[in-house]
């Protein structure tokens, strides 16, 4: 039995006994009502509406994802086909607690992401002002190694310009390696902590965020995807770990034409080339052979193994899922680069 087997098989036989003392998953929340009810009560409703009229219930789902941010979590809650998105206050440390928490319910399947908080809404929802990229680099760096230190069950104090923790640690609360740590970004700082720090490195491939506040200039090319890849496996090669690399993914399109779409899209964002496009881990455009022929070709080349990418593109994913899986099914025609 391997050491992740181990932990999980005792973990069940610690439940098995809560369960038989009859206080499994102890707590006292009763909910109050179903997201249908809240539905067809308030649907129609607008923001004025509620700043007149505060409205309290209690609700109960499926914890989808939580993302912690300085003194604010937000997390999504699921109920069914409804979805609930929660803004809650947060201590010192409860960033960790979490998802530790989490992965009692679900050993081994809890994937903590960190990442440094690029749009201005974000930090005016907990009322301070955005900082800059380095700060917000920074604050990043802080908040990885500190987490990091306490998922592996250790005892940390930190008098940092953004962390204070006084022999803080995660007790009565399961650590080790159960719950896994990725940090995002593309700033070298980001990097050096992620390779240092994380289980998987997550590339954006965004670089300044626009006037507008959400979007972003991007960084595609060949040029700026080899440096972010050398300061990760330098700064990995130095700290002794091995993180894996994934690759946030923008645009999903299964075509039969992957040069028109292709050129399309590149008169469509300022700076990138149809060469960036056509070779850059950050879009998945062409048929589904061709889309795994790049899966293939990007995580031997250049050890992305990992893609994320929104919620609508899962179903045309699945039959790129199939052919790596089975990668003598792709045709000799299947390229990439």
């Amino acid at each position: 039995m391997n050491d992740e087997n181990k932990l999980i098989a005792e973990r069940r036989a610690k439940l098995a006994q809560l369960r038989a003392a009859g206080v499994a998953f102890p707590n006292d929340f009763r909910r109050d009502v179903l997201a249908s009810e809240l539905q067809a009560a308030f649907g129609e409703r607008d923001q004025a509406w509620f700043s007149e009229h505060p409205t309290r219930v209690r609700v109960g789902g499926r914890m989808m994802f939580e993302r912690a941010m300085g003194k604010v979590s937000f997390a999504k809650l699921a109920e069914g086909k409804y979805r609930f998105e929660v803004l809650g206050s947060n201590n010192d440390g409860l960033w960790s607690a979490t998802p530790a928490t989490l992965d009692i319910l679900a050993p081994g399947r809890v994937l903590l992401g960190l990442g440094a908080g690029h749009t201005p809404r974000e930090w005016t929802d907990i009322g301070r002002e955005r900082p800059g990229p380095d700060q917000r680099a920074e604050r990043l760096a802080e908040f990885a190694a500190a987490v990091a230190a306490l998922l592996r069950g250790q005892a940390v104090s930190r008098e940092g310009g953004y962390v204070a923790l006084r022999e803080s640690r995660l007790e009565d609360l399961p650590v080790g390696d159960g719950v896994k740590l990725a940090v995002g970004g593309g700033h070298p700082l980001i990097l050096r902590a992620a390779a240092r720090h994380a289980d998987v490195v997550a590339l954006s491939g965004l670089g300044r965020t626009l006037p507008d506040g959400h979007h972003h200039e991007v960084r595609w090319s060949r040029a700026d995807l080899d440096r972010q890849l050398r300061v990760v496996r330098e700064e990995a090669r130095l700290a002794g770990t091995g993180p894996v690399i994934e690759a946030l993914v923008q645009v999903v399109d299964v075509t039969g034409n992957r040069t028109a779409a292709i050129d399309d899209l590149s008169t469509k964002i300022a700076g990138a080339t149809t060469e960036d496009l056509a070779r850059t881990p950050f879009l998945l455009i062409g048929s589904h052979e061709e889309m795994a022929a790049q899966m293939l070709s990007q995580a031997e080349e250049l050890g992305i193994t990992r893609y994320v990418i929104r919620e609508a593109a899962v179903p045309a994913l699945d039959r790129v899922l199939d052919l790596i899986a089975s990668p003598g099914r792709l045709p000799p025609s299947a390229t990439f680069g």
